[in-house]
């Protein structure tokens, strides 16, 4: 697996754009290219309202830093909005999800060197592993999690965001001709069309998502009265000082805190997991919530409790219908030596079991259900749910 290399990384000019002016200088350089590659970096890690502080791109030749922080980067919105250039993303979903809901950007020409890794049946997935194999380069990784909101950003920060774009055209370079020769570019082209088409939606809050904490299980009433309000404490307080949640209050010290029951603010940072410098409120209102738990007379199960989602119930004969594409679909995807999301996901095969469809035009008129599908599996779709029909 090769081919031509571009210049390797420190022999390539490396620009940081931090101007207008500079902006305005890669725009023109770019405007008339079919391809450029892009990457984002946030600071998820760092901030509970996480936005994007870097913006990647590279050409055949050289490399941009664009600082979002410094500039309004409304430009580069006609650069992706363009049908006529493709734009090169290594697993793009969260990018183009981050990009659309900063920036308002648009999206009409996605390359994604993972979905097309996918499509071919690879199987590692991973940039780093890609890279490797098409460049016989290896990529540090040390900076991944860094802090890419702060400025000025480390040497080996810089070395990290530049490598994630400075390699992504070979290695399309060499995915897009082996679609082509196996005759799968139709298959991943649905794909990057689907990701052009997601939206972001505003950030969802889980309130049972204490059930998920380990140890859960084992923690008496009381205690679960606790982990449960404490994980609403944290998410209320992470949301105030823009704090990740597990920088907030760890998931080790919730489960301390449920088992020991502590009623005293000072003594909280000498137990397992909980920072030992707590703000003296925050400390209050823990102890506050640990209290209000053991006097609850309702503590939650030890089970998260079975919720039914909006829209049509998911009844008998549609869960069978549900495993009968199931099955059609790991089947194909096995035979075709590529990953079962590629065909469709669960989410698209449910919507379908709902829908029952009995004809090709009812089956298009599936919302969640896209023209390839229906193109290249149709009529598959249609037997495997026949079939569901003469086994219940």
């Amino acid at each position: 697996m090769s081919a031509g290399r571009t210049a390797a990384p420190d022999t390539r000019p490396l620009t940081w754009v931090d101007t207008e002016a500079a902006l305005g200088r890669l725009m023109e350089r770019l405007a008339h290219l079919e391809r450029v590659a892009v990457d984002t970096e946030s600071n998820a890690f760092h901030a509970y309202h996480e936005k994007v502080c870097l913006i990647q791109l590279s050409d055949a030749e050289a490399d941009f830093l664009v600082d979002p922080l410094a500039i309004d980067v409304a430009p580069l919105g006609a650069l992706f909005a363009d049908p006529k250039r493709e734009t090169v993303f290594h697993a793009a979903e969260y990018d183009v999800l981050m990009l659309k809901k900063d920036f308002g950007f648009r999206f009409t020409a996605i390359f994604d060197t993972q979905a097309a890794a996918m499509v071919l049946g690879e199987g590692q997935l991973g940039l780093a592993k890609l890279v490797e194999r098409v460049c016989g380069v290896r990529l540090p990784k040390e900076a991944q999690r860094s802090d890419w909101a702060r400025r000025p950003l480390t040497r080996e920060q810089l070395e990290y965001a530049r490598n994630d774009t400075a390699y992504l055209l070979e290695v399309h370079a060499v995915l897009a001709q082996r679609l082509e020769e196996t005759g799968r570019y139709p298959e991943a082209q649905a794909v990057f069309e689907r990701l052009t088409r997601v939206e972001p939606k505003a950030r969802a809050i889980d309130p049972d998502a204490f059930y998920g904490l380990k140890g859960y299980r084992d923690l008496d009433p009381a205690g679960r009265a606790i982990a449960q309000r404490l994980f609403a404490l944290r998410e209320k307080r992470a949301a105030r000082i823009d704090r990740p949640v597990f920088r907030v209050l760890g998931n080790e010290a919730v489960l301390t805190l449920a088992r020991e029951k502590p009623h005293d603010p000072k003594a909280l940072g000498a137990l397992k997991g909980v920072p030992r410098r707590l703000p003296a409120s925050f400390s209050r209102q823990i102890v506050d919530a640990i209290r209000e738990g053991e006097r609850d007379p309702n503590p939650p199960p030890v089970e998260r409790p079975k919720r039914r989602r909006g829209g049509r119930p998911f009844d008998a004969g549609a869960e069978a219908r549900f495993e009968a594409l199931r099955r059609w679909r790991n089947a194909r995807a096995e035979a075709l030596g590529m990953k079962n999301s590629v065909i469709a996901s669960n989410r698209v095969l449910k919507a379908i079991a709902r829908a029952h469809p009995r004809t090709l035009e009812a089956l298009a008129a599936v919302a969640e259900v896209d023209h390839h599908l229906v193109h290249s599996y149709g009529a598959e779709i249609l037997a495997a749910l026949d079939d569901s029909a003469e086994t219940t």
